[in-house]
C-alpha cells in the first residue's frame, strides 16, 4: 500500500507570497487553511497504512476481520476528512469571490459618455483600438476603461477573450498585491483537490478491495457449503 505523493501540504504552502527580503513565507490564512487540510488528509494517509500494515503481521485475528476492521476506519477516516477539505475549499473559494468582486472594474462611467468612447473605439483598427485601451489602463484612465469593461465586449470591438484581457491588465496595474494574491489562491486550491482526489481514491481502492477480498471469500464459502451438502444428500459427482 503506498501513499500517493501528492496528499502532502508542501503542494500548497509553496503558493505562499514570500518576504522580499527573507524569502520567508507570509501568513495567509486561507492558504494556511488548505495546507492544513491537506496535513490532515496524510496524516490521515499515513494511519491507514500503518494500521494496513500493522494488520498483515496480525496472527491473532483472521485476515476477514482484519480486513473488515481496516475498511471501516478507512470509511470514517474518509467522511472526518472529507468535510475538512470540503471547508478549507468553501473558505478559499469564497475569499477569491469577494476580491475578485472588489478589483472587477473601475467605477461606471457616465452613460452616455461610456456609448460615445465606445462607438469611437468601435471605428478604429483593432490594432490601433488596443493600444489605445491599454495606454488608458497605463494612464489611470479609468474613464475609457470603464466604458470597454463595463458593457459586452461587441459594443466596443472586441470579443470575450480580449475583454478579459483587459481586465486581467487593468487588474495587475491597479490592484497587483489582490491580483497576485487570488492567482495564488486559485493554485493553491488546485494542489489542495489533488490532493483531496488522490486521498479519497487512496480510501476507495483500499475499501474496494476489502470489500472484492471479503466477496470472494464469502463466494467460495458458499460454494463449499454447496459442496458439501450435495455429498451430504449424495449428489457428488
Amino acid at each position: 500500500m503506498r501513499i500517493p505523493i501528492d496528499i502532502h501540504e508542501a503542494g500548497v504552502t509553496k503558493y505562499l507570497a514570500r518576504a522580499p527580503r527573507t524569502g520567508e513565507p507570509i501568513p495567509d490564512t486561507e492558504i494556511d487553511t488548505l495546507a492544513s487540510s491537506c496535513k490532515a488528509a496524510r496524516e490521515a494517509a499515513e494511519a491507514l497504512k500503518a494500521a494496513h500494515d500493522v494488520g498483515l503481521r496480525d496472527t491473532t485475528r483472521t485476515a476477514n476481520a482484519r480486513l473488515l476492521d481496516l475498511r471501516g476506519q478507512a470509511i470514517k477516516v474518509a467522511e472526518v476528512q472529507a468535510r475538512r477539505l470540503d471547508a478549507a475549499r468553501q473558505r478559499a473559494t469564497a475569499e477569491i469571490e469577494r476580491i475578485e468582486k472588489a478589483i472587477h472594474g473601475p467605477q461606471p462611467v457616465e452613460p452616455t459618455i461610456a456609448s460615445e468612447i465606445r462607438t469611437m473605439l468601435k471605428t478604429m483598427k483593432a490594432e490601433e483600438r488596443r493600444e489605445l485601451i491599454m495606454d488608458a489602463i497605463r494612464a489611470g484612465d479609468d474613464a475609457t476603461v470603464s466604458a470597454v469593461l463595463g458593457a459586452p465586449g461587441y459594443l466596443s470591438g472586441h470579443g470575450d477573450a480580449v475583454l478579459a484581457g483587459f481586465r486581467d491588465a487593468w487588474q495587475r496595474q491597479r490592484f497587483p498585491a489582490e491580483h497576485d494574491r487570488v492567482n495564488r489562491l486559485r493554485k493553491a486550491l488546485d494542489a489542495q483537490g489533488r490532493a483531496a482526489r488522490s486521498f479519497m481514491g487512496m480510501v476507495r481502492d483500499l475499501s474496494a478491495g476489502t470489500a472484492e477480498h471479503l466477496a470472494g471469500v464469502a463466494e467460495e464459502a458458499a460454494a463449499a457449503n454447496a459442496a458439501i451438502n450435495r455429498h451430504m444428500t449424495g449428489e457428488a459427482a
